[in-house]
């Protein structure tokens, strides 16, 4: 057991290393404390989009208008929507809820941003590279009322979503540049 972790303890430091100060950047020799993915990416502005409907009994009719939705603010705001891409962003787009009676619907519905992270390291003198998901923003809304008009409104609350994280992306990528470089 000792040469195991004598073995691979160095190649695992910097996967350690990275996750502990995930949330802290250098710049110019001093600690900038944002986390470096909002910069990367308002820089790459590439956008995988994925949805789960955990949605029964017809409360979230159509799913695709969530995503066409999404997909038109990324795109208003200069985004690319991409399939799988290695340096592209994912935003996943939930419902999860049920009809409480005939007429009406309880419905859990949430907005999450993953930025990609990447670390290397090295196994036996071999470089490897792992690109993982790294949770970068979330939000997160309850909506209770008549199942006719729940589509809709699950539609607009994950659009409104979007819009915040959009004007959060840009003010903490602008804060970044700040703190760190000294620039705007």
């Amino acid at each position: 057991m000792g040469s195991f972790l004598t073995r691979y303890s160095s190649a695992l430091l910097p996967v350690w290393f990275c996750w502990l100060f995930q949330g802290v950047a250098w710049a110019q020799e001093r600690p900038v404390f944002l986390d470096p993915n909002w910069h990367f990416v308002q820089r790459d502005m590439l956008f995988e989009i994925r949805k789960y409907d955990e949605v029964t009994n017809g409360c979230w009719r159509n799913t695709q208008t969530s995503v066409d939705r999404v997909s038109l603010e990324l795109v208003r705001s200069q985004a690319s929507i991409v399939e799988v891409q290695l340096r592209a962003a994912t935003v996943v787009i939930t419902a999860l809820g049920y009809e409480i009676n005939s007429t009406n619907c309880a419905v859990t519905v949430r907005t999450e941003v993953y930025a990609p992270h990447r670390v290397d390291a090295s196994v036996d003198g071999y470089p490897i590279t792992a690109v993982f998901p790294s949770l970068l923003w979330e939000q997160t809304a309850i909506l209770t009322g008549p199942k006719r008009t729940m589509s809709g409104r699950v539609a607009e609350t994950h659009t409104k979503h979007i819009r915040k994280f959009l004007i959060e992306l840009s003010q903490k990528a602008r804060e970044l540049r700040t703190t760190a470089l000294g620039t705007r």
